[in-house]
């Protein structure tokens, strides 16, 4: 049986969700470890809602990882790498002046 109490570690959590589909595990992790991934990805984008979509795309991997659910192999690896690699290349292109 799953039981948590406030000393568990993340890595028990996360065992515990992959383990028995724990998800007040899950939201546990996510709880603790927002804030931390979204500032960190606000800072690397420089936009909220970019930074948004990122963090959330963490979680989701994360979770499907987890549950050993085969990633898709079109999606990065780590969720803030196909945003951030992609924003990084806009912002390395030259501008094309308009014809």
């Amino acid at each position: 049986m799953c039981q948590m109490d406030q000393t568990t570690d993340d890595g028990e959590l996360l065992d515990r969700y992959a383990r028995c589909g724990d998800d007040a595990a899950f939201r546990e992790l996510v709880r603790r470890h927002l804030d931390l991934v979204y500032s960190s990805a606000s800072r690397r984008v420089g936009d909220g809602h970019l930074a948004e979509d990122v963090t959330q795309a963490l979680f989701m991997i994360l979770a499907q990882k987890a549950n050993g659910a085969p990633s898709d192999p079109a999606q990065p690896l780590a969720a803030g790498d196909g945003p951030l690699r992609g924003r990084q290349r806009d912002e390395a292109r030259p501008a094309t002046p308009p014809p």
